[in-house]
C-alpha cells in the first residue's frame, strides 16, 4: 500500500506525467499478487489478481501470472485517485479512475 501511494505522489514530478505509447517498454517497478474486491452473483468476494506497477500505470491480470494470453486491464495513474480504505485487520486501497467504477485491492 505504501509503495502505490508513493508512486502516485511521484507522478507529480516533472517528466513523469507523460503518457507512454507502449506499456511494455516501461520497466516493472513492483509486481505480485493482490486480492481485488468483486461482486459475484450479489455476494462480495476477494479474487486473487496478478498486479504490475510500471511508470504511470497499474495493470492487473485475471490469471495468476502475466503471460501473452492473459487479459490485462490497465489503469493510467495520471487519471486516477488512490486512497486508503479502513478495513479491520487488512491493508486495503481503492483506485478511482476518471469515469470508471472504483476498484478495491
Amino acid at each position: 500500500l505504501r509503495a502505490i501511494l508513493q508512486l502516485l505522489e511521484e507522478r507529480q514530478l516533472p517528466g513523469l506525467e507523460e503518457e507512454v505509447e507502449n506499456i511494455e517498454d516501461c520497466a516493472i517497478l513492483k509486481k505480485g499478487s493482490l486480492k481485488k474486491f468483486s461482486h459475484a452473483v450479489g455476494r462480495p468476494i476477494w479474487k486473487v489478481k496478478y498486479v504490475e506497477v510500471r511508470q504511470g500505470h497499474f495493470s492487473y491480470y485475471e490469471d495468476s501470472a502475466a503471460d501473452s494470453n492473459a487479459a490485462r486491464k490497465t489503469i493510467p495513474l495520471s487519471k486516477c485517485a488512490c486512497q486508503k480504505v479502513r478495513k479491520r485487520g487488512a491493508f486495503v486501497f481503492e483506485l478511482l479512475p476518471d469515469n470508471s467504477p472504483r476498484r478495491l485491492f
